[in-house]
């Protein structure tokens, strides 16, 4: 996460509980809790509405997956 903003990427993290975002924002990253928060609007607020570029998925699909394809750029 630390080499991501010394090139210019801004990382958004998404989490399900708020106990874990603290990590993920000490190493650089935004933190979104699943739990708490609704993820595509916080998307939308840290893009500034205009999406993400590139998305990660590492525990593969369910709605937080959906929430964060439809939060894609187009081409993205």
């Amino acid at each position: 996460l630390n080499n991501d903003r010394k090139i210019g990427l801004k990382p958004i993290a998404i989490v399900r509980r708020v106990e874990q975002k603290a990590e993920l924002e000490a190493r650089g990253a935004i933190a979104i809790a699943s739990s708490t928060e609704d993820v595509k609007a916080r998307i939308a607020e840290i893009t500034g509405g205009k999406g993400v570029k590139i998305c990660f998925d590492a525990l593969g699909g369910g709605p937080v997956a959906s929430a964060v394809v439809d939060s894609l750029q187009l081409n993205g």
